[in-house]
């Protein structure tokens, strides 16, 4: 039975109390029945538990399990490895705990496992509703997606860096001149919060703007202040607006959004309606608490380096792996101090033995990392033999691959040349790239056939179309309602921005410096 309620009591105490009862019968002479109804036994089991006693054999309290597959020693490695999984973020499926089940208890030698096991190949459902009934500090959880990026770059080695960097700038810095600027973005189509609604209905529902939104976001930008960087994709942990302040303004954003979709019911919610949803949220989220909790909590004020232990990093096990260029810096290192060594003899009677071999350095390199095999040839029993942890491969370098970003102060001189060089270098191929596009258009010609001019307003419009061979397979269209050129009547006028064109009774503001609202949220 799956679910079976005990009726009794029976065998339910603890061997302490057996210990207790026995000890009265032994040391005090007293009777079995009597001890066994001071304590709330049964005689019987008394009697037994006595009789190995007096045997010498290590009697057992309650009822045995001698179908159970595993022992509860070896679940409860089962279920380590399976939280070390979780917490690396390679989380297994029910389907595969199963399977991992099945081959521990044939490397095992498992004398009760059932026909069916091997036949599936994996545990049944059964098993593991009873494995998750024994280990109630596992359940089942939806995990959040993570990208690798973020996953993988929140280590040890960024953050030590980081930290690094900014306590050495802490000697000229006091805590009121320490300022942390972030940006978030804000969209027109909210998240819907929990509503209350019937129990039991299949679907509820809420008023969004938009199926998908336009993003709004602006972009501070430093003045004379010393500019350090945090390492890419660790802002999650080490941003301290991102920490304690985005979280809260998120979500009173979508109260306020709320409210305004019941203000204003079958009205569609845009970029323009924002900064007035914002400028009533942000007071809410920008508050002391708020802001010093994520001070506190990223460890950048006060300052605490310790802030992060080693399960926050654990995602980052799976790419953690040493650096091909630190080891060949290290091997070169090395291989100067032997050189040293060999050209001045007498500092061989002072230095340790060192083995000149260069395949031999290379290997201690190598192994350096590895895990020291235990001295006790025992078998021992080991999910991990089974189904190692995933390890990423050793790094490649590439010469040619994108620069590496890192925690560093960017108002230094070394960083801004860089970043200089790498913004001269970057607007070269832009403008490569332009003149190359400029080009195929004059071979190509005026794509569309269409000619402008301006009227006395200085507005932009369509003067006429010129059919030829390609403007009759391709036609204007408007940027906001979509109408084909050859379908419409009425003045056009041009984006600045992309070159493209739309109705003048169709574009709302300034004609004259028309801009698509596309265009101007592509700018900021």
């Amino acid at each position: 039975m799956r679910q079976y309620k005990r009726k009794t009591e029976r065998a339910t105490q603890s061997q302490e109390v057996f210990e207790l009862a026995a000890s009265e019968v032994l040391e005090n002479n007293c009777s079995i029945r009597k001890a066994s109804k001071n304590f709330g036994l049964c005689h019987v089991s008394l009697y037994r538990y006595i009789k190995k006693k007096k045997n010498n054999e290590s009697p057992k309290v309650g009822y045995v399990k001698p179908r159970q597959v595993f022992t509860e020693e070896e679940e409860c490695k089962m279920s380590s490895y399976i939280l070390k999984c979780a917490e690396i973020y390679f989380g297994l499926l029910p389907i595969e705990i199963r399977k991992l089940a099945y081959q521990c208890a044939v490397q095992l030698g498992a004398k009760n496992i059932p026909p069916s096991w091997h036949q599936n190949e994996s545990a049944g459902p059964d098993w593991f509703q009873n494995f998750m009934r024994r280990n109630p500090h596992l359940s089942l959880r939806t995990p959040e997606a993570t990208s690798l990026s973020r996953a993988t770059s929140f280590n040890k080695t960024n953050v030590k860096a980081f930290f690094e960097t900014y306590q050495r700038l802490l000697q000229r810095l006091c805590a009121s001149q320490i300022w942390n600027i972030d940006e978030t973005g804000v969209t027109t189509v909210q998240k819907p919060k929990k509503i209350v609604a019937a129990r039991g209905q299949k679907q509820v529902g809420a008023i969004t703007s938009a199926e998908r939104g336009t993003l709004l976001s602006k972009k501070p930008k430093p003045n004379n202040v010393i500019m350090l960087s945090f390492p890419p994709h660790c802002s999650h942990n080490l941003q301290p607006m991102d920490v304690g302040v985005y979280g809260p303004l998120k979500n009173y954003v979508i109260r306020v959004q709320t409210a305004w979709m019941h203000n204003n019911p079958g009205k569609t919610m845009t970029i323009y309606d924002i900064p007035s949803i914002v400028k009533e949220s942000l007071p809410l989220a920008l508050n002391p608490a708020n802001i010093m909790s994520g001070f506190k909590a990223s460890g950048v004020w006060p300052l605490n380096v310790d802030i992060f232990q080693d399960s926050d990093f654990a995602p980052s096990y799976v790419t953690d792996r040493p650096d091909p260029i630190e080891q060949s810096e290290r091997f070169l290192n090395e291989s100067d101090n032997l050189s040293l060594n060999l050209e001045n003899p007498e500092l061989l009677d002072s230095a340790p033995e060192l083995d000149i071999s260069t395949t031999e350095i290379i290997r201690h390199i190598e192994t350096e990392n590895e895990p020291t095999p235990s001295c006790s040839g025992q078998k021992q029993f080991s999910p991990l033999k089974i189904r190692p942890l995933p390890k990423a491969p050793p790094r490649k370098t590439n010469a040619n691959c994108r620069r590496k970003r890192k925690s560093a102060v960017l108002t230094d001189t070394p960083e801004k040349d860089a970043l200089r060089m790498e913004h001269e270098e970057n607007m070269k191929k832009k403008q490569k790239k332009d003149d190359k596009d400029k080009g195929k258009e004059k071979q190509k010609g005026k794509r569309k056939g269409i000619k402008s001019a301006k009227n006395k307003d200085g507005i932009k419009r369509v003067k006429k179309k010129i059919l030829s061979s390609e403007s009759e397979s391709e036609d204007w269209h408007c940027l906001v309602c979509d109408e084909a050129y050859s379908n419409s009547k009425g003045d056009w006028v041009e984006c600045i921005v992309c070159k493209m064109w739309a109705h003048v009774g169709c574009v709302t503001g300034d004609t004259i410096s028309f801009v698509y609202i596309n265009c101007d949220s592509d700018e900021d």
